[in-house]
């Protein structure tokens, strides 16, 4: 009898930054955020970011204005950043649904240098790989060699990217080694055979068809010179590159082209069902901060039905006071993997980053079953709606997120013990923002 499987599914976003900032107070058409059935998980891969607007700063966690625009934006439909990885100019987000967070395994990020032989990451490519129900995935964000003459240069960061490319999992060592695969980015290829007018003149017809015959990845494709396992959908859109500043034409001076592509791969499983289906693929001509226009897929891919046990299971918890130790309790699932770095995270319920912590304590090593650990909530921490999260260094995942619980001012503590509590420890981030509570 055949395991039951569902689709999840990948919205993928392109966009060649041209180092410019945001210049749109929405990304909800590019992101598809006015879709009444929402992508599972976002995977966004920009390029040329500018390196001016991150100054040096000590803290780890800094975002550029970028990974901040996408990060406000995603948390307010209930996303989580889950990882990023940024290589000079090369920049890879990756947020999930809320509900998805504790099934995530094995999360993992990369990178492989191909400017000045592999010296310079100027070109390159970042990646972020996971899994997910049973099925590994691997996102790859590239941006290869420029103008023109250099398609043998862009063969050649692909076979770099692709040789270079290792991750720890041991069953996923190379980019390959995934049930899918998700190659995406500025890549570069030109079109070949025809001079800047007759490029143009076909756009104006809206003729595609003829000149994807000339696109120069088309033919690599075919002659099996790059990117010979992977699938493109059918590209309905005009070329994204090279506009003017700030409008939907053309610059004379350079061939336009289809730079910016999303592409995939399925590997052949005999013992799980692996198989991907293209929802849609677009272009945004709406967003001209760039000379590029951001480019936008949604792919649906198999994967085996979830279970809805959490490997770390937390005790529920009534509510806690600012400035008091905090009692929590937790079970492990048996046959749960520990380490005396794994750790748990005080979040508010609608943390939209898995960095953004309130507080932590390490758990207990070598633990089995029921676990108890005593967390120090901060005077300064914020009266809301928090959640605690098991946070797995093994694995690089989150194993459990609790029930929503209140923290309350120890200062109205006593007062209102036997008061009915303003939020139910069942109450989810939705019911806390509908009632108004500060903090949030």
């Amino acid at each position: 009898m055949a395991s039951q499987t569902f689709d999840l599914r990948f919205h993928l976003c392109t966009w060649n930054t041209g180092i410019q900032n945001p210049d749109s107070d929405s990304f909800t058409e590019l992101l598809g955020l006015d879709a009444d059935n929402l992508a599972d998980i976002y995977a966004i891969g920009l390029q040329e970011i500018s390196a001016r607007v991150i100054p040096y700063v000590k803290s780890a966690f800094y975002d550029d204005v970028w990974t901040t625009k996408f990060k406000a934006v995603m948390q307010t439909f209930d996303y989580v950043k889950v990882k990023s990885i940024r290589l000079q100019g090369l920049l890879l987000l990756l947020f999930t649904r809320r509900r998805h967070l504790p099934f995530l395994r094995n999360v993992e990020s990369t990178f492989t240098r191909t400017g000045f032989a592999g010296f310079w990451g100027n070109k390159g490519a970042t990646s972020i790989r996971l899994a997910i129900y049973d099925r590994s995935i691997c996102i790859v964000n590239c941006h290869l060699a420029a103008h023109h003459e250099a398609c043998e240069e862009r063969i050649e960061d692909y076979d770099m990217i692709m040789d270079n490319h290792c991750f720890k999992d041991v069953d996923t060592e190379q980019i390959l080694d995934h049930d899918y695969v998700f190659m995406l980015g500025d890549l570069n290829f030109r079109i070949d055979d025809m001079g800047v007018d007759e490029i143009r003149k076909h756009i104006e017809q809206e003729n595609y068809s003829k000149l994807l015959t000339y696109d120069q990845l088309n033919k690599c494709i075919a002659a099996e010179e790059a990117f010979e396992w992977f699938v493109e959908g059918p590209i309905t859109f005009p070329p994204t590159y090279k506009f003017e500043n700030e409008t939907n034409t053309y610059d004379t001076s350079r061939r336009p082209a289809w730079c910016d592509r999303v592409l995939w791969y399925v590997a052949d499983r005999d013992s799980v069902e692996v198989e991907a289906r293209q929802e849609f693929y677009r272009s945004h001509p709406r967003y001209r901060c760039s000379d590029h226009r951001p480019v936008t897929a949604l792919m649906s891919v198999t994967v085996a039905a979830p279970s809805d046990q959490q490997a770390v299971v937390f005790h529920p918890v009534e509510r806690a006071t600012v400035g008091e130790t905090l009692t929590l309790s937790y079970t492990l699932l048996p046959g749960t993997p520990t380490s005396s770095w794994d750790w748990v995270g005080l979040y508010k319920s609608n943390f939209g980053d898995l960095n953004d912590y309130a507080v932590y304590v390490w758990t207990v090593t070598e633990a089995e079953g029921d676990c108890t650990l005593k967390l120090r909530i901060k005077n300064d921490t914020v009266p809301a709606c928090y959640c605690l999260c098991y946070i797995s260094s093994r694995l690089s995942c989150v194993l459990g997120v609790s029930s929503s619980f209140e923290i309350i001012p120890s200062a109205i503590c006593s007062s209102a013990a036997n008061q009915k509590p303003v939020l139910a420890a069942t109450d989810s981030c939705e019911d806390l923002l509908q009632r108004g509570q500060p903090g949030l």
